[in-house]
Formats: C-alpha cells, sequence, structure tokens
C-alpha cells in the first residue's frame, strides 16, 4: 500500500483558517475566532517580521527592549492578530459578525479590535494554543488511511544488528 503523505499537510487548512470557540475553565462561551495555523503564510510572514524587528532592536543597542516582557507581550498580540481573519457570535441562536466586550458595544472584526481582545491573557493563550496545534488543521481522516483501511500496521522492529 502507498501512502501519500501530501494527503496529511495540515498548510491548506492553515492558509484557510479553521473556526476556534472560546472557552473558559467550564464552559464553551458562544463566540467564534476564525484562526489561521501556524504553517500558513500569514503566520510565516509575522514571525520574519518579528525577527526582522528584533534584529533591528539589537542593532541600534536596545537589546534589553527586545527582552523585555512588555516586548513579547506587543509581538505577540500583533501576531496572533494577524493569523485571526474573523469572529462572530451565536445571539438567540442566530450567528452575530461581531462581538462585545461589556455586553453592550458590539465590534465588527478589524486586526485593531483582534489586538484589543488579545490584550485579555486568557483569549491570547486560547488562540496561540489553538494556531499551534497542527492536529486542528490536519484534513479529515480518509478512507484510504492504513487505520480505516484493514490493513494491519505496525513499527518496524530493530533487527539484532541495531543493538
Amino acid at each position: 500500500m502507498q501512502i501519500n503523505l501530501d494527503a496529511y499537510d495540515p498548510k491548506p487548512a492553515a492558509d484557510l483558517g479553521r473556526p476556534m470557540q472560546l472557552a473558559t475553565d467550564k464552559h464553551l462561551l458562544p463566540i467564534f475566532f476564525n484562526v489561521l495555523g501556524q504553517d500558513s503564510d500569514v503566520f510565516a510572514e509575522q514571525i520574519k517580521e518579528n525577527t526582522r524587528e528584533n534584529a533591528a532592536l539589537k542593532a541600534s543597542g536596545l537589546y534589553v527592549v527586545v527582552n523585555s516582557p512588555e516586548h513579547v507581550q506587543k509581538q505577540s498580540i500583533r501576531a496572533l492578530a494577524r493569523i485571526i481573519t474573523g469572529w462572530w457570535t451565536i445571539v438567540d441562536g442566530k450567528r452575530r459578525d461581531q462581538i462585545t466586550f461589556n455586553g453592550t458595544d458590539w465590534l465588527d472584526f478589524s486586526h485593531e479590535n483582534a489586538k484589543e481582545a488579545l490584550s485579555r491573557a486568557w483569549i491570547r493563550e486560547q488562540v496561540a494554543m489553538y494556531t499551534l496545534n497542527r492536529a486542528n488543521f490536519l484534513p479529515p481522516a480518509s478512507s484510504e488511511t492504513p487505520a480505516n483501511s484493514g490493513e494491519k500496521v505496525s513499527a518496524p522492529t530493530p533487527d539484532a544488528t541495531s543493538k
């Protein structure tokens, strides 16, 4: 049996994004972000941008700034805001393409508004964990995978000479 490894590539889904539902420690919230994955072109470009910025700061003698928690958090928020491509909430069973922080002011999606959302550590952490988990961007299981074909698949065993 031949296996096409390209069929397992998370990059196409990472470039399109997947819906991520926000949660508290006890509840799923009716708030969703469309999030790109770590294999997306947008994420890769943001990492390069951060690296170039840090190199310029170091070259200008601002090494301390690069290592400050405030700078790291600012770069993290900026990077995560770029990989959020939209958001929505479910209100009375209907999708609304806005979210609210205080229960009254509804915000349309923008990268600036995403930065505001990501200023909350509990949201920032969930977006980061979601985007860095490639399993969230894997294609659905195919009927052609060995696990679904009934074919027995086992790990190779070391031979006697490999000791």
